[in-house]
């Protein structure tokens, strides 16, 4: 964790073998996900002081590979995230700061992966249907409202971040290259690839709207950017 003036600070969950921090809020507490070295993942929550709180929601799975993954938090405090339970299927789920947990499922979906939540409850990740086929698209509102959406043409679709109007970015394959999307609080989606690109992966995104990712050359070598909607 980097504070605004430059000084860094490092940590891991007491005992884990891993820690990953994901998301971060205006208030400095950090979200992420750790393991433990062979058993299962643990979602966590780092308060702004340092302490570090453990999040496993029910019905998460123990063995290996399963558990919880906490994977952004908004500036009210509200976590988002998903979790894999015992016979290997992901659910979502959204932790309100009063710890109180409520889990979903695309309806239909046989995997659904949460990715990023915004400052007014939206969130936003894939799911596979339970069918199979490819990873698609989906917002859930607040009030626990689901839209899901693919990208024309594409084979896969894998948002990334919502900003705080509830505007998508994220990346699909089209002809098999990936290529960046943003998807508007109205549904309208557009393509984003950067100019020379063999690959565009849209990452993040603020309200202006303003896009940051990483695109790949030629030769296969990875460039930053920023695309002003």
């Amino acid at each position: 964790m980097r504070a605004t003036d430059g000084t860094i600070t490092t940590f891991m969950v007491s005992g884990a073998f891993t820690t990953m921090a994901l998301s971060i809020n205006q208030g400095g507490v950090v979200v992420g996900w750790y393991n433990d070295g062979g058993g299962p993942y643990h979602g966590f929550m780092r308060a702004a002081d340092g302490t570090i709180t453990a999040i496993d929601v029910a019905g998460a799975g123990t063995g290996v590979g399963q558990g919880t993954f906490a994977m952004g938090i908004n500036d009210a405090g509200v976590v988002a995230g998903y979790y894999t339970d015992s016979s290997g299927a992901t659910h979502g789920f959204v932790m309100a700061a009063s710890g109180a947990v409520t889990t979903f499922d695309v309806p239909g979906a046989g995997q659904t992966l949460m990715a990023s939540i915004g400052q007014t409850g939206v969130v936003t990740g894939n799911w596979v249907s339970a069918s199979g086929g490819g990873a698609q698209g989906f917002v859930r509102s607040a009030d626990g409202t689901i839209s899901t959406f693919d990208v024309s043409g594409a084979t896969n679709n894998f948002p990334f971040s919502v900003n705080p109007e509830g505007a998508v970015a994220g990346y699909c394959y089209l002809d098999g290259q990936p290529v960046g999307f943003v998807r508007s609080v109205a549904g309208a989606i557009s393509a984003l690839q950067a100019p020379g690109a063999f690959g565009t992966y849209a990452n993040s995104m603020n309200v202006t709207p303003s896009i940051a990712g990483y695109y790949f050359d030629s030769k296969h070598v990875a460039h930053g950017f920023v695309a002003i909607k």
